[in-house]
């Protein structure tokens, strides 16, 4: 692997080159402010004076869409160019389809559908845009069983004529290689996967251009590949046809598969939507669906006499029925309102599920689901939710719609702040104005994420705007202190952030305020007692007295105290705290590892491994637990004279991490300690 950028190292760890494409080479990276891996793309030279990189980037980074990684960022480093994109965790479908697996019609279906959703959405942007190299590698498959289409460095920003920067073979257009120019008359004109053969067609050699349509020729194709384990040929030669492979396939898949691979681009689907609709109506494709079909023709000339009959009672029914529905639909919205009010977040998903179900293209219940998830303090959850929601085409008509719509793009924005995803909180905010600009809550977001991420004097006019839309005096201090703290004023930001919490009405504000201060004395003030002090403080008041998030604020607080002070007192307030929560259903993994870490620290090494093996009843095959075990049970050793030690069961915790930490796929420097421990008592013999 070759990567020396010293401009990387303070934010990422570059761990491995994953592969090279047409327009980059692909490295796994770790991202050490988002502690999260994402993939940079170092884009290649050959490439640069083909596509305006920064422009490219700039428009990839606003793309929200269930089916596409995140652009995270756009690094230039002298004439070197790098954009950071979410590292998506699956297998590509080439590495599948070298296995040999076979999938289902109706998974390559549903796969189609995504596929034509994600580049439909490419599509739509403005100007469009063109991924030009939709092939099985470039499509993975999630845990979820969804897809996710990828490599987006050689994609196009179309605006009139584009050439194709990259051709892969078997997937590629024949305009990408040359210019369709006709038929032969004397010929049938039907499709290269049909029945005919690509003689009866012929091209001139002129340089190529492509556009819209050439994605639909990559889909099909690569469609084509998932469904026969068989790559087709060069799309300027013959290509097997479907009705040649030993496997019964669906006639409506059969069409649209031969439809999008027309070599006359003007024979295809002529868009992502055209062909969406069609995979919608798959089954009308189908033979049965048609002998189905004639028989309701002559049912259908039966029954039209008795019609009319009814079109009057008809209305009348129609009208009682919309009514209902629509009472049954704010009977949903208001319960998940209230349910989110009363703190059970579940009964407020469920109402706001049953609300979609009555009226799928309003936005509300859309909203209040993405809210109930925020709530719960599941905010990665909350954002692959709303991204996905985003991507739907809302009905704008009601009154309050724009303003929902304005609050899915809010929470979104909340989210990516609470999981410290600055750039993109900001992004969702402006978006969020940008279609409503009346709540001053969204204002006053938006100007603490700028004073965050450096920008103070930013954040003061955007909080001056938000004060001219009649923020509350307490959201005002709020965001003051957030200004204090980004110019490092940290004593009048904690005093700040005390008077917004002393004046807010709300449990939410309070909250923040408190959490505010709580973050200032741990991270800028290095004061335990005060941070234990004014979470204690925070709980005290009626309206927090239950939450979680302090609790669990709490035991980082007596934990941060226990390290400063090695005080048994500090690391079994701390560990109450993580057992309550526990106690309480929340069952996170962390939860379990730090209250092992606290018993450890104290020397209560049978607390310590205890709690381990309760982590792995819950969660099995995690390295990161006999790791530590394994370090555990060689601590445990040294308390024992020199004869009597034995490492037999630490070599046993250390082969069970080796095996599941190759499996995670991660880099982990206490593994590598570990291997260290390991070798040295394997030289001295103690192993066994």
């Amino acid at each position: 692997m070759r990567f020396n950028v010293p401009a990387f190292d303070e934010t990422y760890d570059i761990i491995c080159e994953l592969n090279s494409g047409g327009g980059g080479i692909i490295y796994k990276a770790y991202h050490k402010r988002l502690n999260k891996y994402v993939a940079v793309k170092r884009i290649k030279n050959s490439v640069k004076g083909k596509i305006d990189v920064r422009g490219e980037a700039d428009i990839l980074k606003n793309l929200r869409h269930a089916y596409l990684p995140q652009v995270y960022d756009f690094i230039q480093v002298d004439d070197e160019y790098f954009t950071v994109i979410d590292f998506i965790d699956g297998v590509s479908f080439d590495a599948l389809i070298k296995q040999r697996c076979h999938f289902s019609q109706d998974r390559i279906i549903k796969w189609c559908r995504q596929l034509c959703e994600a580049v439909d959405y490419l599509h739509s942007q403005n100007p469009p845009i063109i991924h030009s190299d939709i092939k099985p590698a470039n499509v993975m498959l999630t845990p979820t069983d969804d897809i996710c289409l990828i490599d987006f460095n050689i994609s196009l920003v179309v605006d009139g004529s584009v050439s194709a920067i990259g051709k892969s073979d078997g997937y590629s257009p024949p305009e990408q290689y040359v210019r369709f120019m006709g038929y032969n008359s004397s010929v049938s004109q039907y499709g290269n996967t049909g029945s005919s053969g690509m003689s009866a067609h012929y091209y001139k050699n002129i340089q190529s251009t492509i556009d819209a349509r050439s994605d639909i020729y990559s889909i099909g194709a690569t469609l084509y590949h998932m469904l026969t384990l068989e790559k087709p040929a060069i799309a300027t030669m013959q290509v097997k046809p479907l009705d040649s492979f030993n496997i019964k396939i669906e006639n409506g898949l059969k069409h649209v598969i031969e439809t999008a691979m027309q070599p006359d681009p003007a024979n295809r689907f002529q868009s992502a939507k055209q062909m969406l609709a069609a995979v919608h109506n798959i089954a009308k494709l189908n033979v049965e669906y048609k002998k189905k079909t004639a028989m309701q023709i002559v049912t259908v000339a039966v029954v039209a006499v008795f019609v009319a009959c009814f079109t009057v009672l008809t209305v009348i029914g129609k009208n009682t029925m919309d009514k209902e529905k629509l009472e049954n639909y704010q009977n949903y919205i208001d319960l998940a309102r209230d349910y989110i009010d009363e703190g059970k977040y579940d009964k407020a998903i469920e109402n706001a599920v049953n609300a979609q179900s009555v009226d799928k293209e309003r936005v509300e219940p859309y909203y209040l689901n993405a809210y109930a998830l925020f709530k719960s303090g599941d905010y990665k959850k909350c954002a692959e939710y709303s991204i996905k929601k985003l991507a739907t085409d809302f009905n704008l008509e009601g009154k309050n719609d724009e303003e929902m719509l304005s609050n899915l793009h809010h929470i979104l924005g909340r989210c990516y702040y609470e999981l410290n995803m600055l750039d993109e909180a900001e992004k969702s905010f402006e978006e969020a104005i940008d279609i409503c600009n009346k709540n001053a809550d969204i204002y006053k977001d938006y100007a603490i994420v700028l004073a965050k991420n450096g920008k103070p004097e930013d954040g003061s006019e955007m909080l001056q705007k938000a004060i001219d839309k009649n923020l509350g005096d307490a959201s005002v201090n709020l965001v003051q202190g957030e200004i204090y703290v980004a110019v490092g004023e940290y004593e009048k930001a904690t005093d700040e952030f005390k008077i917004s919490a002393q004046k807010a009405d709300g449990a939410e504000t309070k909250l923040r305020a408190y959490l505010a201060a709580a973050d200032v004395y741990y991270h800028n003030l290095n004061d335990y007692s005060a941070m234990i002090d004014v979470v204690e403080e925070a709980m005290a008041q009626p309206e927090l007295a239950n939450s979680a998030i302090l609790t669990e604020k709490l035991g980082e607080a007596y934990s941060y105290a226990a390290q400063q002070t090695e005080e048994d007192k500090y690391y079994n307030e701390a560990i109450d705290c993580f057992k309550k929560l526990i106690d309480g259903g929340d069952n996170r993994y962390y939860l379990y590892y730090n209250i092992s870490v606290l018993y450890r620290a104290m020397g209560d090494f049978e607390n310590a491994q205890n709690w381990l093996f309760s982590a792995d009843e819950i969660y099995p095959e995690r390295y990161e637990t006999y790791k530590t075990l394994a370090f555990i049970e060689i601590e445990k050793q040294a308390y024992k004279d020199g004869n009597m030690r034995s490492y037999a069961l630490a070599y046993e915790y250390y082969l069970a991490a080796e095996e599941f930490y190759e499996q995670a796929d991660e880099e982990d420097v206490e593994m590598l300690e570990l291997r260290g421990k390991i070798d040295d008592l394997k030289s001295l013999g103690k192993l066994y």
